[in-house]
Protein backbone atom coordinates (compact mmCIF):
# COMPACT_ATOMS: atom_id res chain seq x y z
CA UNK A 1 0.00 0.00 0.00
CA UNK A 2 0.98 3.55 -0.92
CA UNK A 3 -0.01 6.55 1.09
CA UNK A 4 0.17 9.92 0.91
CA UNK A 5 -2.13 13.12 1.13
CA UNK A 6 -5.24 13.16 -0.89
CA UNK A 7 -5.48 15.60 -3.88
CA UNK A 8 -8.98 15.99 -3.16
CA UNK A 9 -11.52 17.96 -1.25
CA UNK A 10 -14.57 16.83 -1.68
CA UNK A 11 -17.54 14.16 -2.09
CA UNK A 12 -19.65 14.13 -4.84
CA UNK A 13 -23.03 11.98 -5.13
CA UNK A 14 -23.13 11.40 -9.03
CA UNK A 15 -25.51 8.47 -9.52
CA UNK A 16 -27.50 6.38 -7.61
CA UNK A 17 -29.77 2.97 -7.95
CA UNK A 18 -32.64 2.25 -5.42
CA UNK A 19 -34.72 -1.10 -4.98
CA UNK A 20 -38.23 -0.45 -3.83
CA UNK A 21 -39.44 -4.16 -4.51
CA UNK A 22 -37.99 -5.66 -1.72
CA UNK A 23 -39.19 -5.57 1.89
CA UNK A 24 -36.29 -3.62 2.61
CA UNK A 25 -35.81 -0.88 0.31
CA UNK A 26 -32.15 -0.44 -0.72
CA UNK A 27 -30.09 2.49 -2.05
CA UNK A 28 -26.55 2.18 -3.94
CA UNK A 29 -24.78 5.59 -5.20
CA UNK A 30 -21.83 6.51 -6.98
CA UNK A 31 -19.47 9.06 -6.15
CA UNK A 32 -16.58 10.86 -6.90
CA UNK A 33 -13.62 12.03 -4.93
CA UNK A 34 -13.17 15.70 -6.33
CA UNK A 35 -10.64 18.41 -5.97
CA UNK A 36 -12.70 21.63 -6.32
CA UNK A 37 -9.77 23.83 -7.28
CA UNK A 38 -9.31 22.49 -10.53
CA UNK A 39 -12.48 20.20 -11.13
CA UNK A 40 -10.23 16.95 -11.38
CA UNK A 41 -12.01 13.83 -10.14
CA UNK A 42 -9.65 11.56 -8.22
CA UNK A 43 -11.59 8.12 -8.03
CA UNK A 44 -14.55 6.87 -7.38
CA UNK A 45 -16.68 4.84 -4.72
CA UNK A 46 -19.37 2.93 -3.77
CA UNK A 47 -21.86 3.35 -1.19
CA UNK A 48 -24.86 0.40 0.06
CA UNK A 49 -25.64 1.04 3.21
CA UNK A 50 -25.28 3.41 5.95
CA UNK A 51 -27.92 5.49 5.19
CA UNK A 52 -29.57 7.51 7.46
CA UNK A 53 -33.15 7.81 8.45
CA UNK A 54 -33.77 10.98 6.88
CA UNK A 55 -32.04 9.89 3.43
CA UNK A 56 -34.68 6.76 3.35
CA UNK A 57 -37.40 9.10 4.61
CA UNK A 58 -36.44 11.28 1.50
CA UNK A 59 -36.05 8.07 -0.78
CA UNK A 60 -39.99 7.94 -0.14
CA UNK A 61 -40.64 11.08 -0.71
CA UNK A 62 -38.54 10.67 -4.41
CA UNK A 63 -41.06 7.72 -4.98
CA UNK A 64 -44.28 9.46 -3.77
CA UNK A 65 -43.27 12.22 -6.44
CA UNK A 66 -42.18 9.84 -9.19
CA UNK A 67 -45.29 8.01 -8.90
CA UNK A 68 -47.25 11.10 -9.22
CA UNK A 69 -45.58 12.22 -11.85
CA UNK A 70 -46.28 9.10 -13.73
CA UNK A 71 -50.40 9.23 -12.66
CA UNK A 72 -50.27 12.04 -14.23
CA UNK A 73 -49.03 10.87 -17.08
CA UNK A 74 -51.17 7.35 -17.75
CA UNK A 75 -53.64 7.63 -15.88
CA UNK A 76 -57.00 9.16 -16.44
CA UNK A 77 -58.17 11.25 -13.28
CA UNK A 78 -54.11 11.67 -12.60
CA UNK A 79 -54.55 9.85 -9.45
CA UNK A 80 -54.30 6.08 -7.91
CA UNK A 81 -56.44 4.19 -5.50
CA UNK A 82 -54.14 2.95 -3.62
CA UNK A 83 -53.42 5.28 -0.03
CA UNK A 84 -51.40 2.33 1.79
CA UNK A 85 -47.62 1.69 2.82
CA UNK A 86 -45.08 -1.09 2.43
CA UNK A 87 -44.37 -2.93 6.04
CA UNK A 88 -42.49 -1.32 9.02
CA UNK A 89 -42.75 2.43 6.59
CA UNK A 90 -40.81 0.92 3.79
CA UNK A 91 -42.36 1.70 0.19
CA UNK A 92 -44.25 -0.83 -1.07
CA UNK A 93 -43.25 -2.55 -4.34
CA UNK A 94 -45.58 -3.86 -7.60
CA UNK A 95 -46.59 -6.38 -5.62
CA UNK A 96 -48.79 -4.12 -3.09
CA UNK A 97 -49.95 -1.97 -6.00
CA UNK A 98 -51.27 -5.06 -8.30
CA UNK A 99 -53.10 -7.54 -8.09
CA UNK A 100 -51.03 -11.17 -9.31
CA UNK A 101 -53.37 -11.83 -12.59
CA UNK A 102 -52.64 -8.00 -13.63
CA UNK A 103 -48.77 -8.47 -13.47
CA UNK A 104 -47.63 -11.76 -14.28
CA UNK A 105 -44.10 -12.38 -13.21
CA UNK A 106 -41.13 -12.25 -15.06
Amino acid sequence: MVKGTPRFDGLAICEGTFNLLSTAATLTAKAAFVDNTTGKTHGWTEVRAGWSKETLRRLKELQESMEADLAAVHFTDGSSSFNGSGSEGVPPGLGEHLRSDEAPQI
